[in-house]
């Protein structure tokens, strides 16, 4: 994991956007974590919307009862 990290910071802006396109359009069920704020060594402090995390729950109770 120490390797993925120190490649991923390496790269440039624009570079590491391509990748997460990429990812997005191979994975596009992984897009809610470009909404939901993850947990980072950041020490700025992400305001949570409580209507993200619902919109989450409903989306996943929806494809499960397919």
């Amino acid at each position: 994991m120490n390797t993925l990290k120190k490649n991923l910071e390496q790269r440039e802006k624009p570079e590491l956007i391509a990748i997460i396109t990429h990812i997005l359009r191979q994975e596009p069920d992984l897009q809610w974590l470009l909404t939901t704020p993850l947990p980072t060594s950041s020490p700025r402090k992400a305001l949570i919307d409580p209507k993200m995390y619902r919109q989450q729950v409903q989306a996943a109770m929806s494809v499960g009862e397919n």
